[in-house]
């Protein structure tokens, strides 16, 4: 089997706000809005915008349901759902 070659993209620093909302039907609901912050590699350089964020449930399962949105100004234009996380 061939190894894989890997190298260093990026850091990122992410400055963020939350907001709890609490156990609902389907689990534990946050919304965290990315306020900003910066990344920096070998390569690459710049500044992370207030886009967009994460719509995250945990479910009582322990299993993290996760909806990464960019949303220009308060309309929400695209969504990436994914899960991750392991039963406790």
């Amino acid at each position: 089997m061939t190894a894989v070659r890997t190298e260093l993209l990026y850091e990122v620093t992410m400055d963020a706000e939350t907001d709890d909302l609490g156990e609902t039907p389907l689990g534990h609901r946050r919304i965290v809005r990315v306020t900003g912050g910066s990344f920096e590699g070998p390569k690459l350089r710049g500044t992370v915008l207030p886009r967009g964020g994460d719509w995250l449930v945990e479910r009582r399962d322990g299993v993290r349901a996760l909806d990464v949105r960019r949303t220009p100004g308060r309309s929400a234009t695209r969504s990436t759902p994914s899960c991750s996380g392991s039963r406790r």
